[in-house]
C-alpha cells in the first residue's frame, strides 16, 4: 500500500478487478472499500487493467492501483501504467477519477505520485 496526503493507493488484485468489472458490490464487504454508482464511469479502464494483469502477471510493480480516498474510505478511481517501460525507458501513466472528485486536485496529487513511483525503477527514463 502507498499513500499521498489524501489518497491511499493499493495494488489491485485479479479478484478485485473481476468484482469491479462485474459491478459486484460484495467488493465492499470483502475489501472494506466503499463504491459509488459513479464507479461505472471507468469500468472500461478496469476491464483494460484486468486484461493486462492476466496477460502479464509477472509485472506486479506495473499493475493497476485502486485510488482510495482516505477520509471517505471510498474508491474514487483506478490508476497505473500502461505497462512496463519499453526498451527506450518510456512509460505511460493512466488514471480515471470519479466525477464528484474531479477538479479538487486529486488527479494532480495522484500523477505526482505516479511519476515519482515510476522513476524509482532504474529502467524508466521518460514518463508521459
Amino acid at each position: 500500500m502507498y499513500q499521498t496526503k489524501r489518497l491511499r493507493l493499493e495494488i489491485a488484485t485479479v479478484n478485485q478487478l473481476i468484482k469491479l468489472v462485474a459491478m459486484d458490490y460484495s467488493f465492499v464487504s470483502e475489501y472494506g472499500i466503499a463504491l459509488t454508482n459513479e464507479y461505472k464511469e471507468f469500468v472500461g479502464t478496469t476491464d483494460y487493467s484486468l486484461d493486462k494483469v492476466r496477460r502479464y502477471p509477472f509485472t506486479i510493480e506495473w499493475h493497476p492501483f485502486l485510488i482510495i480516498h482516505k477520509k471517505d474510505k471510498l474508491l474514487i478511481g483506478i490508476s497505473g501504467y500502461k505497462g512496463p517501460a519499453n526498451t527506450h525507458g518510456d512509460i505511460e501513466i493512466c488514471y480515471g477519477v470519479t466525477s464528484s472528485y474531479r477538479n479538487q486536485g486529486y488527479a494532480t496529487e495522484l500523477v505526482i505520485w505516479l511519476i515519482a513511483h515510476a522513476f524509482e525503477n532504474k529502467n524508466v527514463g521518460i514518463v508521459s
